[in-house]
């Protein structure tokens, strides 16, 4: 078995169950409908998180709607702020069709939000939920989302939450990676102590949002564990993301999300079905992205 990451701030398993396995933070507060977020008004509501709210609202310099991410209320501090300005100037960066576009991010009334193309589509776990797809379908889908996720690395950030419901399928057919609300640029320190940082409310996906660390059904060891992230972090959630897509079932897959981070943590990796009907190198592939070891995986998106 690889051995996993480590670093001084790595956590105990005994600790890692409790991180992920009491959820303790408050559910997301809307905001009134009408209210001015920066520039933006909030026309409507379209969903909720345990990192914010995502609502349509207009852009009241620009005229034109956006989908705006309000996240829930903190504190950030001086170093928090610096953080943010690199974070906003690499996101302003980002120009790819397989990203979705960030307009603007800024803090207003202590709450940090995140201006976004809005986009006429469905989730790649509602897209999955509607049928069977065939592997060559699943796989087209996720290349262009890898794609994506390839030009964040390129502008110099960590996605951190990569996931179906972080994929977009529009009306026109474009894949989009959407979703930058704890992105970071690569290099930084993690944004806060996984073990200072509650657990969250349940997820659209079923799964629990760690505040600033990730979902922890599709966490990488090295998240689960305090240890530096790298583009490889978001390598190892693309292929869970692919295993589940393609396999219809998770790599570590166990009876809740405090046995799966143990078993991600460990590498005990479940095997693929003997019947999958996935070319031999489709599935090396992906087990090499699933190391739990960083060092053992691809050396980039584009490898």
């Amino acid at each position: 078995m690889p051995s996993g990451p480590t670093s001084s701030s790595s956590r105990s398993l005994t600790e890692l169950a409790t991180l992920v396995g009491e959820p303790r933070l408050a559910p997301a507060t809307r905001l009134e409908l009408g209210q001015t977020i920066g520039r933006y008004t909030l026309e409507r509501w379209l969903g909720a998180g345990a990192m914010g709210v995502v609502y349509a609202a207009r852009d009241l310099l620009l005229d034109r709607m956006v989908a705006l991410k309000v996240l829930h209320p903190h504190q950030r501090g001086a170093v928090g702020a610096q953080r943010l300005q690199r974070e906003a100037r690499a996101l302003a960066r980002l120009s790819h069709p397989n990203v979705v576009t960030v307009h603007d991010v800024g803090i207003s009334g202590g709450r940090l939000y995140l201006a976004m193309e809005l986009v006429d589509g469905q989730t790649l776990a509602g897209w999955l939920a509607k049928g069977p797809r065939s592997w060559s379908e699943v796989l087209a889908v996720m290349i262009r989302a890898g794609q994506g996720l390839a030009a964040v690395h390129d502008a110099g950030l960590v996605h951190r939450d990569f996931k179906p419901d972080n994929v977009m399928l529009t009306a026109d057919g474009r894949v989009l990676l959407a979703d930058f609300g704890i992105a970071q640029v690569e290099g930084d320190p993690p944004a806060r102590d996984p073990t200072e940082a509650a657990a969250g409310e349940p997820t659209g996906e079923g799964g629990l949002m760690a505040p600033e660390l990730g979902t922890p059904r599709y966490m990488a060891p090295e998240q689960f564990l305090g240890a530096a992230i790298d583009p490889r972090t978001d390598q190892f959630s693309f292929c869970v993301t692919l295993w589940e897509a393609l396999l219809g079932t998770h790599p570590f897959c166990r009876g809740s999300l405090a046995e799966i981070a143990l078993a991600v943590t460990r590498g005990d990796r479940r095997g693929a079905p003997a019947r999958h009907g996935l070319p031999p190198r489709v599935l090396r592939a992906i087990e090499r992205g699933l190391s739990t070891d960083p060092e053992r995986r691809h050396p980039s998106m584009r490898a």
